[in-house]
């Protein structure tokens, strides 16, 4: 996969369904589902921080998509178990199909098989840790 570059999710999204990445993600399905609302709020802030997280584990891999909660809600978790990669990237739920395509390239492509290089963060306070891996994120994206 290294090098394969696509225009838009549209365009991975055709590439994953076809099968030319690799198993046809009718053939892969979801194990199990978790949805996450998550919040923070740093010191000496008034701003409470709500982010919403859909998880689904497949094989050795957990896809994830963050999503606004008007998106999805959790009830999700039980309707995705038992289903395959095909029909959650075919759902007309955005987050399902982003999460369920994330899925389906950690299983296909492992990070430990891909990845150049690990970055683990320093220990911190959340707000020091959040600097930190926004910076990380910069330099490595080269912006």
């Amino acid at each position: 996969m290294a090098c394969m570059q696509w225009q838009n999710v549209i365009e991975l999204k055709r590439e994953i369904l076809s099968g030319n990445l690799g198993r046809h993600p009718g053939q892969i399905n979801i194990t199990g589902a978790s949805y996450i609302c998550q919040t923070t709020r740093f010191s000496l802030e008034t701003v409470l921080y709500q982010n919403y997280y859909l998880i689904m584990r497949v094989e050795e891999y957990f896809g994830v998509c963050v999503h606004t909660p008007d998106q999805i809600n959790m009830e999700i978790v039980s309707e995705i178990p038992g289903i395959s990669l095909e029909t959650a990237i075919n759902d007309a739920r955005l987050p399902l199909q982003i999460a369920a395509m994330d899925a389906y390239l950690g299983v296909e492509y492992p990070h430990e098989n891909f990845c150049k290089e690990a970055v683990v963060l320093p220990r911190g306070t959340p707000i020091e840790r959040a600097v930190k891996r926004d910076k990380l994120i910069a330099e490595k994206a080269h912006i």
